[in-house]
């Protein structure tokens, strides 16, 4: 008996016939073509010679089952694919399947692998330096005569680096003293993500003292400058935003014990005549030499005044000059807790209230005769102040004066 498919003999068997006069033969056909059998008996002393032949078909196709798993990788990492090849009776097939790897913008990539002698092909994809979700499909490309497959396809992921924010304020921060602090972004992996955008805000009681943008250095940080206005808490907000190769990710820290700034106070002022005002004027700064801004407390004849200072700057008129007297101003700048000053240390100033320069002119009788008597005129002659009205005490008493 001889058994063909397309030419290519599948079996060919001389064998005896049992007592059913039958004999079995096995053989697979290795596509869908039609199958002949051909069988010849040969003639005995009991028997002629006989042939016979037959057309088997049609042949089906059979049924194959193929796998394909995919690993979900990060970053820089490898993803596995394995692609197994069986028949429905599960024994392995020995071919070449295409692989065809599409992420979710559409960028498409294939490549050929070789099942082995147990059916199963490997491929590592190393296509995984931006993160996607990609989907594979396997094809059987060969063989395929005789075989019923459909493709079949698995999707992974390539995962994007979480990443993790530090903020690192610069100790012991000082209202009104400019300070910063360092951000960085970091990843579990150890991959830098040098070059990207990160946003931080700082404020302070709902006031911006920073906002900016800035560019990671090669360490993954930047830093930000800042000046608190007062010692209420800081909030430092940080924010970085999702890449095709790092997750989004945001922190806030807050800083308390805001530490106030010391003061200085310097007044000076001005010397005045009877009736005149001396402008008291003062002058305020912090210890980087920044103009503060509070009350100054000033005592003046022995009382106390308070004087408010905007932007460095106070002033008080002194108008207490009907008397000619020296005056001395002492005073300090009072702490503020929640403007972040601390109370400066005392500063003074002294100037004269001048009193009246007198002219005085005598004018004598003429001749004069011994023993007799005569006269003398006195004039006291005070020189004129401006429009401003001449007062003279005698015994502490007011006199009226005529100024010539």
């Amino acid at each position: 008996m001889v058994i063909t498919q397309d030419g290519e003999e599948l079996a060919s068997v001389t064998a005896p016939l049992d007592e059913n006069g039958q004999i079995v033969v096995e053989y697979t056909p290795e596509s869908t073509s039609d199958v002949e059998i051909s069988v010849v008996f040969d003639q005995t002393p009991v028997y002629v010679n006989s042939t016979g032949e037959e057309t088997v078909s049609p042949v089906e196709s059979m049924n194959v089952i193929m796998d394909v798993t995919a690993e979900d990788t990060i970053i820089d990492g490898v993803s596995i694919v394995t692609v197994t090849v069986v028949d429905e009776d599960g024994n392995p097939i020995m071919g070449t399947v295409d692989l065809t790897f599409v992420n979710e913008n559409g960028t498409e990539e294939t490549v050929t692998v070789y099942t082995n002698e147990a059916g199963v092909a490997v491929h590592p994809y190393t296509n995984t330096s931006a993160g996607k979700n990609v989907t594979v499909t396997a094809e059987l490309v060969e063989p395929t005569n005789g075989y019923d497959v459909e493709p079949v396809s698995d999707t992974f992921e390539v995962a994007k680096l979480d990443t993790t924010i530090t903020i690192v304020p610069e100790a012991n921060v000082t209202a009104h003293k400019p300070t910063n602090a360092t951000i960085t972004v970091s990843t579990e992996e150890g991959r830098i993500p040098a070059g990207e955008d990160v946003t931080v805000v700082v404020t302070q009681n709902g006031v911006e003292l920073a906002n900016i943008t800035s560019t990671l250095d090669d360490a993954g940080q930047i830093v930000v400058n800042y000046t608190a206005e007062n010692t209420d808490d800081i909030i430092i907000s940080v924010v970085f935003n999702e890449t095709p190769v790092f997750n989004s990710a945001d922190a806030d820290k807050t800083i308390g014990n805001i530490k106030s700034i010391n003061t200085i106070l310097n007044i000076t002022s001005q010397d005045v005549p009877i009736n005149g005002t001396s402008i008291i004027t003062l002058n305020v700064t912090d210890e980087l030499g920044n103009p503060a801004t509070g009350t100054a407390i000033l005592t003046v004849d022995g009382q106390l005044v308070e004087v408010p200072v905007e932007n460095g700057i106070g002033e008080l008129p002194y108008t207490n000059t009907r008397v000619g007297k020296n005056v001395t101003v002492t005073g300090y700048f009072a702490d503020n807790v929640t403007n972040g000053y601390i109370r400066s240390p005392v500063n003074s100033t002294t100037f004269e209230v001048a009193k009246f320069g007198l002219d005085i002119a005598i004018d004598l009788a003429d001749p004069l005769t011994a023993h007799e008597t005569a006269t003398a005129t006195i004039t006291v002659i005070i020189p004129p102040i401006g429009d401003e009205p001449v007062f003279v005490l005698v015994d502490n008493e007011e006199v009226n004066i005529i100024v010539t």
